[in-house]
């Protein structure tokens, strides 16, 4: 049994118990030998995956695993949320839209709906691509703190295409004008060929925490400030669902 599929042993023995188990117990249970299980409980200590319950004598299930946990549930949930408005939004485009989270420096594709026409994008679901040169993921950079934009931006940024920008400050520049106008455009950047524009959902917290997005061939992207007016729409209508209230929402003070 590899190290890897011992720790997966581990974790899949306590998320039976969630109460915790000793590492004797945990030895009887897999089988292994008690050395050989303290120091595989320390290292996963020592990396979140597991925590000790000094009073109890215990391990559970460390703040890694239940982090990224709630995060593949959050996924799902807004997956689940956005389906039914990324299908109207093809309808109203004809082109294929895209749902995406940022992770660290990509993003990722959630959920996928191609466009009923013949040509049509390359993109599939659990797919990676780099933020800098996607519509989704200048939406999502736009929106980030400073402290965990900086790193991002500051590079280095692969040269997809002739057009990716790789230049940080022309990449800063082009993420300010994303926040004012409030989508994001890719021409070419990421794919050759390749036009999107994107938006931003928020949830309950103001926080971005996805983008939607609507890509096409140039040739046919001939309009793409219609795109981006029904991306955000869209996207609005999400947001709303996770809980956002827009400022412009928000009653009158006196």
């Amino acid at each position: 049994m590899s190290i890897m599929e011992r720790c997966v042993a581990v974790l899949d023995a306590l998320a039976e118990v969630p109460e915790g188990l000793s590492q004797a117990e945990l030895s009887a249970q897999l089988g292994l030998a008690k050395p050989t299980v303290s120091r595989l409980v320390l290292s996963m200590c020592q990396l979140d995956l597991l925590r000790r319950d000094d009073v109890r004598k215990v391990y559970v299930l460390g703040p890694a695993i239940i982090r990224w946990g709630m995060a593949a549930v959050n996924g799902l949930e807004l997956r689940v949320v956005a389906h039914p408005h990324l299908e109207a939004l093809r309808e109203a485009t004809g082109e294929t839209v895209h749902l995406a989270v940022l992770d660290g420096a990509s993003v990722v594709y959630l959920d996928r709906l191609e466009s009923p026409q013949p040509i049509r994008m390359a993109s599939r679901l659990g797919a990676t691509m780099p933020a800098h040169s996607t519509s989704l993921g200048k939406c999502l950079l736009a929106y980030l703190p400073a402290d965990q934009q900086r790193p991002i931006v500051a590079g280095p940024l692969a040269r997809r295409t002739s057009k990716t920008i790789t230049d940080p400050r022309l990449l800063k520049r082009e993420l300010e004008q994303v926040r004012a106008r409030g989508f994001a455009i890719e021409a070419g950047e990421n794919e050759d060929g390749v036009g999107c524009v994107a938006a931003p959902l928020f949830d309950h917290s103001a926080q971005a925490v996805a983008a939607i997005s609507v890509s096409s061939p140039e040739f046919r992207l001939t309009a793409p400030d219609q795109h981006a007016a029904a991306a955000v729409m869209t996207a609005n209508a999400i947001s709303a669902v996770l809980g956002y209230r827009s400022p412009a929402a928000s009653p009158a003070t006196s």
